[in-house]
């Protein structure tokens, strides 16, 4: 059996339409912006393959509950909690030799070979159709997807991916900016987050940092209605299902 890791970003579809697998696996945080749950029907529907949905019940402020913490780019448990161990257990039950598709593109040849090792251990193999000729960047994944499946929001506002409605822990502080700028009430959500965390805790519990110490999301708040100049590429990246987490069951 073949598994695509069905994230709703754009490589992970333009995989499956050069690879096609009998299964479209996801994994629903619960943090998703609403046309996203809208494509992977339409995608499932255009590759003619089921759609299977993982998750955990309470989403996101349910781990942060369980952990009395905050997930950062270090120490990123909601990728674990909410992805990683949804679908390892779906693929235990389900399809425990299979083969699974990746939707690396060419510009993330680095992240290959690590990733196929990782996987291997588990007794999966890791499929990268993206990696191969012709060869498909993400930009160009991103332009095919959209007329495919649909313009997607994330994308047309400059996020880099499409995942977790562009509020990533994994994120920089552009992107994070960017956040404040186009879906305040996602960004409101999260500083709220913050705060009960740094309450709980009785001291600054944040998701960014800047020069090495805390930055909150209400100080970027601040920083960015007073016009303070803040970095502008400084992205970060969603790297859930990467070379590192498969052994997270």
């Amino acid at each position: 059996m073949i598994v695509a890791m069905y994230s709703g970003g754009a490589a992970s579809h333009v995989a499956c339409m050069r690879l096609k697998p009998d299964v479209l696996l996801f994994a629903d945080t619960g943090e998703e912006h609403l046309t996203l749950y809208e494509s992977i029907e339409i995608g499932s529907k255009k590759l003619g393959v089921p759609l299977v949905k993982v998750g955990v019940k309470g989403g996101m402020d349910e781990v942060i509950n369980y952990h009395r913490s905050l997930p950062t780019s270090m120490i990123s448990f909601c990728s674990i909690d909410l992805k990683v161990k949804p679908c390892f257990a779906w693929l235990k039950e389900n399809a425990p030799n299979a083969q699974i598709i990746i939707g690396y593109t060419w510009d993330e040849l680095a992240r290959v070979k690590k990733t196929k090792e990782k996987y291997a251990e588990k007794g999966y193999e890791a499929l990268f159709p993206l990696t191969e000729r012709p060869y498909v960047s993400h930009q160009e994944a991103v332009q095919i997807y959209s007329d495919e499946v649909g313009v997607q929001p994330l994308y047309e506002r400059g996020f880099p991916h499409n995942n977790c409605g562009g509020a990533c822990v994994k994120a920089g502080i552009s992107q994070w900016k960017r956040l404040l700028e186009v879906d305040s009430e996602r960004f409101e959500k999260w500083k709220e987050r913050e705060s009960r965390i740094s309450a709980l805790h009785g001291k600054t519990c944040t998701i960014l940092k800047r020069y090495g110490k805390p930055y909150p999301l209400a100080k970027l708040e601040e920083d960015v209605k007073s016009n303070i100049e803040l970095p502008f590429s400084e992205w970060g990246g969603c790297s859930c299902f990467t070379e590192g987490e498969p052994n997270n069951e």
